[in-house]
């Protein structure tokens, strides 16, 4: 009877409109998946606040993919802490000084501890863009595709400790209708990080390093 009320102003094609908002709304509103984080070892003890962000290598035919993610990752990771991050200038230096490439040559751990002395600090970040590509969708323009893996390397150790991997589809950000679509790699880049530096938050690195700092 309730049914019958309710589909008699729309009619039966407009009611299952409906009821296909209703869930698009629902699943859109539905736990993101969260990055996968692999530790194998323990957070510096004393904590730490002095961190390099290391050139990521872009191992896709996305142009500049390493720089875009570089630069977006290190903005939130600033956002996120009051971390002393290494400047981009003397981190690719230091690269010069070990013959790296940016972008393209992934440092062993022999250089990862050289590069870690040069630069002074006790963590690095570094990382692999696994996955990078915008494709051409025929109603919201380009949908981007973003797989990355970084790890979180102990100079001092001279083993890496963390490694989180994730990967997003800008469709997966979809709301009601079209709203809320992630269309390009940068704003994809953006939340992918929140993501992985929000887990991060939560298992305690972030906030190891404010207390110290405070």
């Amino acid at each position: 009877m309730g049914i019958n009320l309710l589909m008699r102003p729309f009619g039966p094609i407009l009611y299952i409109h409906f009821i296909g908002i209703v869930l698009s709304f629902l699943l859109g509103c539905a736990p993101q998946q969260k990055p996968t984080l692999l530790k194998l070892a323990t957070l510096p003890q004393e904590g730490v606040c002095g961190i390099a962000v290391l050139p990521f290598v872009n191992e896709t035919d996305f142009s500049d993919g390493d720089l875009i993610f570089y630069r977006v990752f290190t903005s939130e990771l600033n956002r996120f802490g009051n971390f002393e991050l290494s400047p981009e200038g003397d981190v690719r230096n230091t690269y010069r000084k070990v013959r790296l490439a940016s972008g393209l040559d992934a440092p062993d751990f022999n250089q990862l501890r050289i590069i870690g002395n040069y630069l002074n600090v006790p963590l690095l970040i570094f990382g692999y863009i696994k996955q990078m590509e915008e494709v051409k969708a025929s109603v919201d323009g380009y949908m981007p595709y973003l797989a990355v893996n970084i790890k979180i390397f102990d100079v001092g150790k001279g083993q890496t400790i963390w490694s989180t991997y994730y990967d997003r589809k800008g469709e997966e950000y979809r709301r009601v209708m079209h709203f809320g679509i992630v269309n390009n790699i940068t704003r994809l880049s953006r939340r992918s990080s929140e993501a992985i530096l929000t887990l991060w938050e939560k298992e305690g690195f972030i906030e190891r390093c404010s207390e110290v700092s405070n």
